[in-house]
């Protein structure tokens, strides 16, 4: 059985089958997760923690788990258009029923999914922070109509595949591809499973032990779950921006040889 060796040490048993296709050609980076990264370190406890854990030990607190954001530069956002707003709830519709024909899903099934696209999409995530759709122009759920559009911030996620300019570092990081809106046109049919570098998978960093429900852990390794919104499936989120391009700190990824298989986005 083929495994994954963390940060830690530990090594972590990998699913017989891949999640993601193989890569392209191309210089690559897998985004850490809270307890393999630095920004997370304890120094009481010398080892990084998910962040829930990073200034208390309070289980109760932390049982839904924290999202693994992590924030790009520069943050400039980008205006949720009805093509974008549709771009991106086609993913969650492959994510969930398989397919993204919306005309197939029952009225039961489109209930459930334009629920999760309000869930993922609300003001108060990371991801449409004070901008979101449960105040903008929701074209999804005919919502708010004539409002400001909501707004995609320039995040992803521990676990999330990225693709880079080169291996060259900045003063902010590394360059990281994104979708650029100016592009739209060549773009409007990719899918999180063909080009997943363009697709942030929603994570949450959680206090329990990896390979249990619910062991409650202050050594790991952590339990990484995918985002609630779709009841354990993959939540894409896409990779915007109008310039085509945003930094990500060094400390926050780790770059992959072209030999190595795309880690799985959860620990589990």
């Amino acid at each position: 059985m083929p495994v994954q060796i963390d940060i830690n040490g530990v090594a972590n048993t990998l699913p017989s089958k891949p999640l993601l296709p193989p890569r392209p050609l191309g210089v690559f980076a897998f985004v850490l997760h809270d307890y393999q990264t630095s920004e997370y370190f304890r120094a009481d406890w010398n080892t990084s923690v998910p962040r829930g854990l990073f200034k208390d030990d309070d289980k109760l607190k932390n049982e839904q788990g924290w999202p693994e954001m992590v924030p790009f530069e520069p943050r400039m956002g980008v205006k949720l258009t009805e093509e974008l707003q549709r771009f991106w709830f086609k993913q969650l519709v492959l994510s969930y029923y398989g397919h993204s024909d919306f005309d197939k899903l029952t009225p039961e099934e489109m209930e459930f999914i334009k629920k999760a696209w309000g869930g993922g999409t609300k003001g108060h995530t990371a991801f449409t922070n004070g901008k979101g759709t449960d105040t903008g122009w929701d074209f999804i759920r005919g919502l708010n109509r004539n409002e400001d559009l909501p707004v995609l911030w320039e995040n992803t996620c521990g676990g999330s595949l990225l693709e880079l300019n080169s291996i060259a570092t900045y003063a902010r990081g590394y360059k990281v591809k994104t979708l650029r809106t100016s592009d739209y046109e060549k773009w409007k049919d990719w899918t999180f499973l063909d080009h997943p570098q363009f697709f942030t998978f929603g994570t949450n960093a959680t206090p329990f032990l990896a390979g249990t429900r619910d062991t409650f852990t202050t050594t790991g390794p952590w339990k990484v779950d995918p985002m609630h919104y779709l009841n354990g499936k993959h939540v894409p989120v896409p990779i915007i921006s109008d310039a085509g391009h945003v930094f990500v700190e060094t400390h926050r990824v780790r770059m992959l040889s072209p030999k190595e298989s795309t880690p799985n986005p959860y620990v589990q």
